[in-house]
Protein backbone atom coordinates (compact mmCIF):
# COMPACT_ATOMS: atom_id res chain seq x y z
CA UNK A 1 0.00 0.00 0.00
CA UNK A 2 2.72 2.41 1.01
CA UNK A 3 4.61 1.72 -2.22
CA UNK A 4 1.17 2.12 -4.43
CA UNK A 5 1.02 5.83 -2.97
CA UNK A 6 4.55 6.63 -3.11
CA UNK A 7 4.27 5.07 -6.70
CA UNK A 8 1.10 7.77 -7.60
CA UNK A 9 2.88 10.72 -5.64
CA UNK A 10 5.74 10.23 -8.38
CA UNK A 11 3.88 10.19 -11.22
CA UNK A 12 1.40 12.73 -9.95
CA UNK A 13 4.97 15.05 -9.38
CA UNK A 14 5.97 13.87 -13.14
CA UNK A 15 2.76 14.83 -14.48
CA UNK A 16 2.47 17.87 -12.81
CA UNK A 17 6.19 18.83 -13.80
CA UNK A 18 5.40 18.09 -17.54
CA UNK A 19 2.31 20.52 -17.70
CA UNK A 20 3.93 23.22 -15.78
CA UNK A 21 6.95 23.05 -18.26
CA UNK A 22 4.17 22.55 -21.11
CA UNK A 23 2.26 25.68 -20.52
CA UNK A 24 5.68 27.61 -19.66
CA UNK A 25 6.82 26.82 -23.41
CA UNK A 26 3.27 27.71 -24.39
CA UNK A 27 3.82 31.48 -22.59
CA UNK A 28 7.02 31.69 -23.96
CA UNK A 29 5.87 31.13 -27.18
CA UNK A 30 3.09 33.24 -27.03
CA UNK A 31 5.95 36.33 -25.90
CA UNK A 32 7.88 35.07 -28.94
CA UNK A 33 4.57 35.99 -30.92
CA UNK A 34 3.58 39.49 -29.69
CA UNK A 35 2.95 41.76 -32.56
CA UNK A 36 4.86 45.43 -33.36
CA UNK A 37 3.42 47.86 -34.56
CA UNK A 38 4.70 50.98 -36.36
CA UNK A 39 2.48 54.47 -35.69
CA UNK A 40 2.86 57.41 -37.95
CA UNK A 41 1.62 60.96 -36.45
CA UNK A 42 1.04 64.06 -37.65
CA UNK A 43 -0.21 67.32 -35.51
CA UNK A 44 -1.98 69.97 -37.38
CA UNK A 45 -3.07 73.55 -35.98
CA UNK A 46 -6.00 74.93 -38.43
CA UNK A 47 -5.90 78.66 -36.94
CA UNK A 48 -4.45 81.49 -39.09
CA UNK A 49 -1.24 83.19 -38.00
CA UNK A 50 -1.71 85.63 -34.59
CA UNK A 51 -0.15 88.96 -34.81
CA UNK A 52 0.75 91.76 -32.18
CA UNK A 53 -0.14 95.45 -31.83
CA UNK A 54 3.13 96.05 -34.35
CA UNK A 55 1.97 93.39 -36.88
CA UNK A 56 4.78 91.22 -36.29
CA UNK A 57 3.97 87.70 -36.53
CA UNK A 58 3.85 86.14 -32.93
CA UNK A 59 2.16 82.22 -33.63
CA UNK A 60 2.14 80.23 -37.00
CA UNK A 61 -0.15 77.29 -37.93
CA UNK A 62 1.67 74.25 -36.45
CA UNK A 63 2.27 71.27 -38.67
CA UNK A 64 4.50 68.40 -37.26
CA UNK A 65 5.23 64.93 -38.56
CA UNK A 66 6.55 63.04 -35.73
CA UNK A 67 8.84 60.34 -36.51
CA UNK A 68 7.43 56.75 -37.24
CA UNK A 69 7.22 55.40 -33.61
CA UNK A 70 7.38 51.29 -32.98
CA UNK A 71 5.29 49.97 -30.42
CA UNK A 72 5.18 46.24 -29.01
CA UNK A 73 1.59 45.03 -28.46
CA UNK A 74 -0.02 45.93 -25.13
CA UNK A 75 2.88 48.59 -24.14
CA UNK A 76 3.66 52.34 -24.09
CA UNK A 77 5.66 53.82 -26.92
CA UNK A 78 6.41 57.61 -26.47
CA UNK A 79 8.23 59.98 -29.33
CA UNK A 80 9.25 63.73 -27.89
CA UNK A 81 11.39 66.69 -28.83
CA UNK A 82 11.50 68.69 -26.13
CA UNK A 83 13.87 71.70 -25.07
CA UNK A 84 14.83 73.76 -22.29
CA UNK A 85 14.48 77.94 -22.28
CA UNK A 86 16.45 79.88 -19.95
CA UNK A 87 14.36 83.02 -19.36
CA UNK A 88 15.58 86.22 -17.21
CA UNK A 89 12.82 87.03 -15.01
CA UNK A 90 14.64 89.61 -13.10
CA UNK A 91 17.95 92.07 -14.39
CA UNK A 92 19.55 92.96 -11.85
CA UNK A 93 23.61 94.60 -11.88
CA UNK A 94 24.84 90.91 -9.39
CA UNK A 95 23.53 89.19 -12.52
CA UNK A 96 20.07 88.24 -13.65
CA UNK A 97 17.34 86.03 -12.07
CA UNK A 98 16.74 82.95 -14.63
CA UNK A 99 13.96 80.73 -14.61
CA UNK A 100 14.45 77.41 -17.19
CA UNK A 101 11.18 75.76 -19.04
CA UNK A 102 10.41 72.67 -21.04
CA UNK A 103 8.32 73.41 -23.98
CA UNK A 104 7.95 70.89 -27.47
CA UNK A 105 6.03 68.27 -28.37
CA UNK A 106 5.48 64.41 -26.59
CA UNK A 107 3.39 61.70 -27.89
CA UNK A 108 2.51 58.79 -26.04
CA UNK A 109 0.69 55.92 -27.48
CA UNK A 110 -0.42 52.17 -26.51
CA UNK A 111 -1.86 49.33 -29.43
CA UNK A 112 -3.34 46.34 -28.66
CA UNK A 113 -4.29 43.75 -30.92
CA UNK A 114 -8.24 43.08 -32.06
CA UNK A 115 -7.76 41.46 -35.33
CA UNK A 116 -5.33 40.57 -38.06
CA UNK A 117 -6.14 44.50 -39.64
CA UNK A 118 -7.73 45.96 -36.42
CA UNK A 119 -6.55 47.37 -33.28
CA UNK A 120 -7.00 49.71 -30.64
CA UNK A 121 -5.03 52.72 -30.41
CA UNK A 122 -4.54 54.27 -26.88
CA UNK A 123 -2.69 57.64 -28.07
CA UNK A 124 -2.21 61.33 -26.14
CA UNK A 125 0.04 64.05 -27.51
CA UNK A 126 0.89 66.95 -25.89
CA UNK A 127 2.03 70.83 -27.25
CA UNK A 128 3.76 73.48 -25.05
CA UNK A 129 5.61 76.55 -25.48
CA UNK A 130 6.41 79.32 -23.55
CA UNK A 131 5.37 83.15 -23.65
CA UNK A 132 7.41 85.89 -22.64
CA UNK A 133 6.29 89.36 -21.53
CA UNK A 134 7.39 92.29 -19.71
CA UNK A 135 5.80 92.66 -16.44
CA UNK A 136 6.71 96.16 -13.52
CA UNK A 137 9.83 93.99 -11.80
CA UNK A 138 11.45 92.31 -15.25
CA UNK A 139 9.92 89.67 -17.58
CA UNK A 140 7.13 87.48 -16.93
CA UNK A 141 6.74 83.63 -18.49
CA UNK A 142 3.73 81.95 -19.26
CA UNK A 143 3.77 77.97 -20.57
CA UNK A 144 0.69 77.39 -22.99
CA UNK A 145 -0.72 73.74 -23.19
CA UNK A 146 -2.53 71.65 -25.95
CA UNK A 147 -3.29 68.12 -25.17
CA UNK A 148 -5.15 65.54 -26.80
CA UNK A 149 -5.62 62.10 -25.99
CA UNK A 150 -7.98 59.86 -28.46
CA UNK A 151 -8.80 55.77 -27.86
CA UNK A 152 -10.43 54.38 -31.28
CA UNK A 153 -10.41 50.69 -32.63
CA UNK A 154 -8.51 51.44 -35.65
CA UNK A 155 -8.26 49.33 -39.35
CA UNK A 156 -4.32 49.07 -39.76
CA UNK A 157 -3.19 51.05 -42.47
CA UNK A 158 -5.92 53.65 -42.51
CA UNK A 159 -5.75 57.43 -41.26
CA UNK A 160 -7.72 58.15 -37.93
CA UNK A 161 -8.21 61.74 -36.89
CA UNK A 162 -8.44 63.33 -32.97
CA UNK A 163 -9.78 66.35 -33.22
CA UNK A 164 -10.02 68.73 -30.25
CA UNK A 165 -13.29 69.73 -29.53
CA UNK A 166 -12.79 73.74 -28.84
CA UNK A 167 -9.62 74.19 -30.31
CA UNK A 168 -8.48 74.61 -34.39
CA UNK A 169 -5.85 71.27 -34.09
CA UNK A 170 -6.11 68.07 -34.85
CA UNK A 171 -4.29 64.52 -34.20
CA UNK A 172 -3.60 62.55 -37.22
CA UNK A 173 -2.34 58.87 -36.71
CA UNK A 174 -1.88 55.87 -39.14
CA UNK A 175 -0.95 52.26 -37.21
CA UNK A 176 0.62 49.77 -39.36
CA UNK A 177 2.03 45.98 -38.63
CA UNK A 178 5.70 46.53 -38.12
CA UNK A 179 7.60 44.26 -40.58
CA UNK A 180 9.77 41.66 -39.12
Amino acid sequence: MRVAVSVLAAVLLVVGFIAVQANGWEKAAEKRSVRQFVVDCRIISEEPPQKDRRSRIVSQPVDLKAPPVKAREGEKASVADLGQTAFAIVRQSQGDVTRSVTSGTSIELVVTSVSNDRAILDVTAELSSPHATSSKTGQSVCVSFAKIRGIECVTLGEKTVFRLPRQDWRLEATVRAAQD
